[in-house]
């Protein structure tokens, strides 16, 4: 790629309470991308994680309009058709006593990761949420983020210190990139220091609220179902949850 075509955006870092916090100074012009989408079959995802040696019973079961999988009692895999979300729990080292050292549960998350059978090409590493002792990935475009693939935008895989493992991820995943025209192509966003200023000028907290974040936000396309939307936006964490700015300034 030629320097001259190099994008470059203004960013200001602050580290704050043992976190590095990056701001935008400046507006920001932002491409918009469209993505034809990819769709995992949860048979295989469940064979995968339920019967990893071929020689395991899974059973199938919808209850109130998910999909359950099970082998004995010590795996599950809940599949949420309508949003293509699967959550499962592995207890079969339950009750084992293991060291939980960050090092330790990036390697085995990271293992574990792979083992999903998520497209590792625009995966990522977000972010480690000692709350509920989770590592999280994201998938990125461009270098920035997407949100909203998923209830929380990412992949959460969670271990527990009495060998309890539980993960978070979607069946849907970007393929390939499709061309896109007109207006969509380039979207420019306010500061983050507007944003914030605008945050708070609507009444929101200066206390909930946690880090602006530049990113993508993972849309339906209206014309196609197989096409996702990315659409730059700002997303705030407040309050314990990801929102666009746009949505907290309108209300909804």
């Amino acid at each position: 790629m030629a320097v001259d075509k190099v994008k470059r955006i203004a960013v200001k870092m602050t580290y704050e309470d043992n976190t590095t916090y990056i701001d935008y100074p400046k507006q920001v012009t932002m491409q918009h991308y469209s993505y034809l989408m990819s769709k995992a079959a949860a048979s295989e995802i469940a064979n995968r994680l339920l019967d990893a040696d071929g020689n395991s019973t899974v059973s199938v079961h919808n209850r109130s309009g998910k999909q359950e999988y099970t082998t004995g009692s010590y795996k599950r895999m809940t599949v949420d058709s309508k949003l293509g979300t699967v959550y499962f729990e592995d207890y079969s080292d339950s009750g084992t006593t293991r060291s939980l050292s960050l090092t330790n549960q990036l390697k085995k998350s990271f293992n574990l990761l792979t083992n999903l059978g998520v497209p590792m090409d625009n995966i990522r590493y977000y972010g480690f949420d000692a709350t509920s002792n989770s590592v999280i990935y994201r998938s990125y475009v461009e270098g920035f983020p997407i949100f909203n693939q998923t209830e929380n935008g990412d992949v959460r895989i969670q271990l527990t210190s009495n060998g309890l493992d539980r993960y978070y991820f979607s069946l849907y995943s970007l393929q390939v990139p499709v061309p896109t025209t007109g207006q969509k192509q380039a979207v420019t966003l306010p500061s983050s220091t507007s944003v914030l200023k605008r945050l708070k000028a609507a009444g929101y907290k200066d206390s909930k609220i946690g880090s602006i974040e530049l990113g993508y936000e993972w849309s339906q396309n209206k014309s196609s179902k197989l096409v996702i939307d990315l659409t730059p936006t700002y997303y705030v964490y407040y309050n314990g949850t990801w929102r666009t700015y746009t949505s907290m300034l309108s209300g909804s």
